[in-house]
């Protein structure tokens, strides 16, 4: 019920919109609205079923039980990377090849068109539109019926499998299996190396990242792929990134190409949940923080530290594919790099600083950390004030000052360097005060 009720929601933010001005642009009679929103209510209905079937199958009669965590882990980047993966393709064919009217004619007009291709997959499309195009003469209530028809079809399949599958498929996906090892002497001695309390944490932080599915798909792969996915979305024009690398190799705006990188950098990249569930994901497992010989500043500057270093990797490959295949210069992608991080280390110390004061520690799953919360919410618009000021200060330096490239760069990276050194000080003097109201 949850589900069909986020579908609702979710699809309402599409379909209605379109529905809605369809109707009025074509002054449809009154049985359109009927139609529309018992059409609206049965059409989550197919796809649902759908989707819900494959993975009642998969649960039945595969033995996930023994690698249950990585088969989450491989359903989850494999939803992800087929849907940016459609995304990117989609933006990247129809800016290099399809005109306007090529793309309408693609999407309604033809044989081929893309509603006939989705009647393939979801049958009660094609019956649903005819039904709400036909709504003023007797087609339009017997294509309602057909379309109720099939989702009722649909819903029947789905009861009858369930109830012979589902069952038996929960049951295995609630028992794991544990991978038994001998530990040697020498093995026990190099596993229990002394290291710091700082790196030592950084490593379990780690650790807890990628060995829980949900953490790992929402942190991690969602940092890697999300940004990747805007990117193409945002900044790719005509299937190419001339118009970049136009700006980058012109002396004259290579200054404003920084300032704009460093902004898209920390916008795209500063939005991830890594450090704003920083503490949250810890669960009720945090109390023993409490008893542990750690200080404070230590905690709070290795979860800080954690999100940091994924958003350098992440940056590091990101500025190494594009001066490879964009052909950017290497000199520019280093002095972006290295602005980028800078900046990135401020937006992570916020967000870790916003989920200390926020932090959800009593959730029953993972699930639940990522829903219904508006701290990483409140963090996206923090991102977007501070790229609005960073867009402020480079349109000073450059149209005002006319300052090149290098200039640029150096006063930007002061600036973040004294702005980090600043609050790591009134952190750390903090750091106890504000641990000590999570609970």
């Amino acid at each position: 019920l949850t589900v069909l009720i986020t579908q609702y929601v979710m699809s309402s933010f599409i379909l209605l919109p379109i529905f809605i001005t369809y109707g009025l642009k074509s002054s449809a009679f009154i049985t359109y609205y009927i139609y529309m929103i018992f059409i609206y209510l049965l059409f989550p209905i197919v796809p649902l079923v759908l989707a819900s079937l494959l993975m009642t199958v998969i649960m039945r009669y595969t033995n996930i039980a023994k690698n249950k965590d990585r088969g989450n882990i491989f359903i989850g980047i494999v939803s992800i990377l087929f849907i940016v993966g459609i995304n990117v393709f989609l933006q990247w064919k129809n800016k290099s090849s399809f005109s306007e009217d090529a793309l309408t004619n693609y999407l309604a007009n033809n044989e081929s068109s893309l509603l006939v291709q989705m009647t393939n997959y979801f049958p009660t499309t094609y019956f649903g539109a005819v039904a709400l195009v036909e709504n003023a003469n007797w087609k339009g209530p017997l294509y309602v019926i057909i379309f109720a028809l099939i989702s009722f079809v649909f819903f029947v399949l789905f009861y009858y499998i369930a109830e012979r599958t589902y069952l038996k498929g929960v049951i295995g996906l609630s028992t794991s299996t544990a991978k038994k090892e001998v530990i040697s002497a020498e093995g026990l001695q190099k596993s229990t190396v002394q290291s710091s309390h700082l790196k030592a944490y950084v490593k379990k932080e780690f650790k807890t990242l990628f060995r829980t599915p949900q953490f790992f798909l929402n942190c991690i792969v969602q940092t890697f792929v999300m940004p990747i996915m805007l990117f193409f979305v945002l900044f790719v024009q005509d299937g190419n990134l001339k118009w970049i690398t136009g700006y980058i190799d012109n002396p004259k705006s290579a200054g404003l190409a920084i300032g704009v990188g460093l902004c898209a950098s920390l916008f795209l990249m500063g939005s991830n949940v890594i450090a704003t569930t920083s503490f949250s994901r810890d669960g009720s497992s945090w109390f023993v923080n409490r008893y542990l010989p750690v200080k404070a500043s230590d905690i709070f500057f290795a979860k800080a530290i954690t999100a940091w270093l994924i958003n350098v990797i992440i940056l590091a490959v990101f500025g190494i594919t594009m001066a490879v295949v964009a052909g950017i210069s290497p000199v520019f992608m280093l002095l972006w790099f290295l602005l980028s991080a800078n900046g990135l280390l401020l937006i992570n110390l916020i967000g870790t600083r916003w989920d200390a004061q926020t932090a959800d520690i009593h959730w029953d799953t993972e699930q639940k950390l990522f829903k219904s919360r508006y701290t990483t919410l409140w963090n996206f618009l923090a991102n977007i004030f501070i790229a609005l000021v960073i867009v402020a200060g480079v349109s000073l330096l450059y149209f005002f000052l006319q300052v090149g490239l290098w200039v640029m760069f150096i006063v930007l990276f002061v600036m973040f360097t004294i702005v980090n050194y600043i609050f790591i000080k009134i952190l750390k003097l903090g750091a106890e005060r504000i641990l000590s109201n999570i609970e």
